[in-house]
């Protein structure tokens, strides 16, 4: 799945023509999408894949909010060896969106 979602020409493509998305823009985002109900609160069942090409400080590639630890290692394997980059952190790659995101969830 991370080989075809990175090989999307229309992603590249965009990613050309257009300046980075403002990380401060990608932040606002991922909250929206945490005030939705029982996502980031509530229920464990959904997880969140994103696939970030172009936004301003963070690494293009899959990223990954899980929302059950018990889910990691299947989440993993399905990505079939493609690096899957923990958006709380887990693995060290974004400690301010880790705390935003558990702010959140302190929240609901």
């Amino acid at each position: 799945p991370g080989e075809v979602v990175m090989r999307r020409r229309s992603a590249v493509r965009m990613a050309k023509s257009a300046p980075p998305l403002p990380r401060a823009a990608f932040l606002a985002t991922v909250r929206t999408l945490c005030k939705s109900p029982g996502l980031c609160t509530g229920t464990r069942a959904v997880h969140v894949l994103l696939m970030l090409h172009n936004v301003e400080g963070m690494e293009p590639g899959l990223y990954l909010l899980v929302r059950n630890p018990a889910d990691a290692a299947p989440l993993e394997h399905f990505a079939r060896g493609s690096k899957l980059s923990d958006l709380r952190g887990r693995t060290g790659v974004d400690p301010e969106l880790a705390r935003e995101l558990a702010a959140l969830e302190a929240e609901g």
